[in-house]
Formats: structure tokens, sequence, C-alpha cells
């Protein structure tokens, strides 16, 4: 990874790139902070509901769901 890139910016290259990027947990919280689930599917973990609710806004554009495991293209 480039020196001092931010989360964002690794997301953006990986997925600019056509590399697979995933988040556990919490991780999903980043993805969607970043607008790597846009228009995808996406797994809603209990705990990101807790800890970061800011995410769930329907301006986001994630169609959550709530099995445990999510692939939608290559993220």
């Amino acid at each position: 990874s480039p020196k001092g890139a931010t989360a964002g910016q690794l997301i953006r290259t990986a997925l600019d790139a056509g590399k697979p990027v995933g988040g556990i947990c919490v991780g999903v919280g980043v993805l969607a902070e970043h607008g790597a689930l846009v228009n995808r599917d996406a797994a809603r973990p209990p705990q990101l509901e807790k800890d970061w609710p800011r995410v769930f806004g329907p301006f986001r554009r994630i169609n959550w769901k709530r099995d445990g495991v999510v692939v939608d293209g290559k993220v």
C-alpha cells in the first residue's frame, strides 16, 4: 500500500483495479463510509448497528442483508 494512503484511497484503488475488497464486522462500515457499497448488497452485522448507526441512512443506497456473508461482485 502506498505510504500515507487513507482507507478510502486504498479501497478506491483496489476497486478501480478490479481487485476484490471485503469487510468483517465494523469493516463493512468502513466500506460503506467510502462509497464502496453503493447500489450493492452488503451484510448488516449487529455490532455495526450499535457502533456505527449512521451508515444505515437511506442516502447510502446500500441493500443491507441480514445474512452472515454477502458477496456482490468483487465486494
